[in-house]
């Protein structure tokens, strides 16, 4: 997704289905965006309130720093090969 870029239509209506009414999730991520719109903080501050572990992944501290259970100062590609490396030795 680029910036300023509409989330396509069907995608996003499937996230909340399941986010607000569905099975929901287990793990929220936040991933290389400054958080300033609600379909971004929304789901964070949510998962955040009902318990739910949250991940930021974002090189630069964000207004969802300080909410989410763990903050990966680092760039998106980076972070991503080290949870893939974590994950296959684990």
């Amino acid at each position: 997704m680029l910036f300023e870029e509409d989330l396509p239509l069907r995608e996003t209506e499937g996230f909340q289905r399941e986010f607000y009414g569905g099975d929901g999730f287990d793990l929220v991520f936040s991933v290389g965006t400054s958080a300033m719109f609600v379909y971004i903080f929304e789901p964070i501050l949510i998962a955040s309130s009902r318990g739910i572990p949250t991940v930021e992944i974002n090189p630069l501290e964000s207004e969802l720093s300080d909410m989410a259970t763990i903050h990966l100062p680092m760039r998106a590609a980076e972070a991503m090969r080290e949870i893939e490396k974590r994950w296959n030795d684990s």
